[in-house]
C-alpha cells in the first residue's frame, strides 16, 4: 500500500504478556564488540548519553554477564539477541523483559 512502512518481525517463543515492552524513541544504539558473546548485545540511550561513551561500558558488561549466567545456571538464552536500555527517570528503577530488558540510567550507563 503506497505510503505504508510495513516491519516484519520473526516469531517469538511463548511467553506471558508482562514480559513484552515496546520503546518509542529517538535512542541510539551502541553494540558490544564481537566476541564477547554470541549473540548480539545492544545498548539504547538518549544521544547525550551515547556522547559521553558510556554506552560502550554498559554493552560489553551485559555481555559478559549473560554469558557468565549461562554457563553458572547450564541455561542458554532463547532470544536470538538482547537489546537494553538506559530510561531516565525510570520509577520502577528496572523491569525485566524479554524484548528489552529496562534499566534506570544511573545503573545502567556511568554516569560521571
Amino acid at each position: 500500500m503506497p505510503g505504508w512502512v510495513w516491519d516484519i518481525y520473526n516469531p517469538t517463543p511463548v511467553m506471558p504478556a508482562t514480559v513484552i515492552a515496546m520503546i518509542v524513541s529517538s535512542y541510539q544504539e551502541t553494540k558490544a564488540q564481537p566476541g564477547l558473546y554470541n549473540k548480539n548485545v545492544s545498548i539504547w540511550a538518549p544521544p547525550p548519553l551515547m556522547a559521553e561513551g558510556e554506552a560502550e561500558f554498559a554493552a560489553e558488561a551485559v555481555a559478559k554477564q549473560i554469558k557468565f549466567l549461562e554457563t553458572y545456571f547450564d541455561i542458554t538464552y532463547e532470544l536470538p539477541k538482547i537489546d537494553s536500555a538506559a530510561i531516565p527517570d525510570f520509577a520502577a528503577g528496572a523491569m525485566e523483559n524479554w524484548v528489552r530488558p529496562l534499566r534506570i540510567k544511573i545503573s545502567l550507563i556511568v554516569v560521571s
